[in-house]
């Protein structure tokens, strides 16, 4: 998530501010995640519960998979296969 980081806190604050609460992260283009980018990832989370929305994860290859799963991400994301089955578990 190189330049990502920066890109998706950003993201995340202009969309919860127009009042977004039910967002989706496609990480389908994510090869690796570091350490900063499970942190940007955590503060997002953080910044779209605080404004009452959901955030959900779709995408995820199996490398950030398991860094997620390390890092312990996986038990407050919830992670799906795919963007639409993360969609439709928004109701």
């Amino acid at each position: 998530m190189t330049d990502g980081h920066s890109q998706l806190r950003d993201l995340i604050h202009v969309v919860t501010g127009y009042g977004a609460k039910k967002l989706v992260v496609n990480l389908a283009r994510v090869e690796f995640i570091d350490s900063y980018g499970i942190g940007e990832l955590a503060r997002s989370y953080s910044v779209v519960r605080q404004a009452g929305g959901e955030m959900k994860l779709a995408d995820v290859n199996q490398k950030v998979l398991d860094v997620l799963t390390i890092s312990r991400l996986n038990t407050i994301f919830e992670i799906y296969a795919r963007e639409a089955a993360a969609l439709e578990a928004f109701g």
